[in-house]
């Protein structure tokens, strides 16, 4: 009965507009922090976390990629911030 209340009141919550942005911003926070910590011993910063209003340079891009690759994450380390699926090792 509580976690139905709770799901109501927190309905109700995201209806307000200054509850709603900041929750969003403390998401975007989060998410950010996360991400960088992740990628603290990579050598690789946060390039874009919205999509750019103009297009980039494709060896820009490329670079990016390149960088982005060399330091990727293991997602089947369980430090991912959301879900990873993946059929099998190959798959991914």
């Amino acid at each position: 009965m509580v976690s139905y209340f709770m799901k109501l009141f927190l309905r109700f919550a995201d209806k307000i507009s200054f509850v709603k942005n900041k929750k969003e911003a403390y998401l975007e926070q989060e998410s950010t922090k996360n991400a960088e910590e992740l990628l603290a011993k990579k050598e690789i910063k946060i390039t874009y976390n919205k999509f750019p209003e103009k297009g980039i340079p494709k060896e820009e891009l490329l670079s990016i990629l390149d960088k982005r690759v060399k330091a990727d994450i293991n997602p089947t380390a369980g430090k991912t911030f959301a879900y990873v699926y993946e059929a099998t090792h190959a798959h991914s």
